[in-house]
Order: structure tokens, then C-alpha cells, then sequence
């Protein structure tokens, strides 16, 4: 997967009130193998004035990683292991940002990558 970059903030100066944002990403392969192990670190950061109940968490299916909270950086992966359909392989991860509101200015955001590494082990 493609390093990626989703900000989230509010620049307008008003307070807002806690928020969910749920990003669904599908990708898919071919592959001669029948079964992979594979890593997606989810990296990114939390401005300084986000509420502290903020928080975000990569799933794929009911395996995720570990959630990630407010303040500062944070780089977590999930890891799992899974067979091919075919020599297919479909993922759908979904992430998951909560922001607990106060969302002022440039200085209260949550920016999320999925890193430049989606790792494959046969």
C-alpha cells in the first residue's frame, strides 16, 4: 500500500462536538502462494488541542492494532496471517478516528499514513 495522508482539523476556529471518522480501504493482489503473514503499520500524529479522549485503530476483519491515543505521534501494526482465494488476496481495513471534539484551529488534528511498507511474508 501507498504511503497515504488524511488530516482532519478544523481551521475555522469554532469548537465542534466529538466526531467518528471511518475510512475504508480495499486492496487486492495475485500471488502464487496459497497463505501470507502480513504487517500495515498505521503512523501518524495528534495535534496538541485535540481533546485527550481522542483515538484512532486500524482493523482488518476483527484482528486490529493497538489503539492509538492522543497526545503526539504514534506508530502502531497490525499483523496477520491469511490464506489466498486462488491465489487472491483481498483486504479490507478499516480505520477508525475518533475525535473527542474541541477541534481549534490549526493545532488540533489527527494525520494518519498508513506508512510506505505493506509487508508480505509467504
Amino acid at each position: 500500500m501507498a504511503a497515504a495522508s488524511t488530516p482532519i482539523s478544523c481551521s475555522s476556529g469554532w469548537a465542534s462536538q466529538a466526531d467518528t471518522l471511518t475510512i475504508d480501504t480495499l486492496s487486492a493482489f495475485q500471488t502464487g502462494y496459497g497463505t501470507g503473514n502480513f504487517t500495515e503499520p498505521l503512523i501518524g500524529t495528534f495535534g496538541p488541542t485535540i481533546a485527550a479522549s481522542s483515538s484512532v485503530q486500524m482493523c482488518w476483519t476483527s484482528i486490529c492494532t493497538p489503539t492509538a491515543n492522543r497526545p503526539g505521534a504514534f506508530n502502531v501494526t497490525g499483523a496477520f496471517s491469511m490464506p489466498s482465494s486462488n491465489g487472491d488476496f483481498y483486504f479490507d481495513f478499516t480505520t477508525t478516528v475518533s475525535a473527542g471534539g474541541n477541534l481549534y484551529g490549526v493545532n488540533s488534528y489527527a494525520g494518519l499514513g498508513y506508512g510506505t511498507a505493506f509487508e508480505f511474508t509467504p
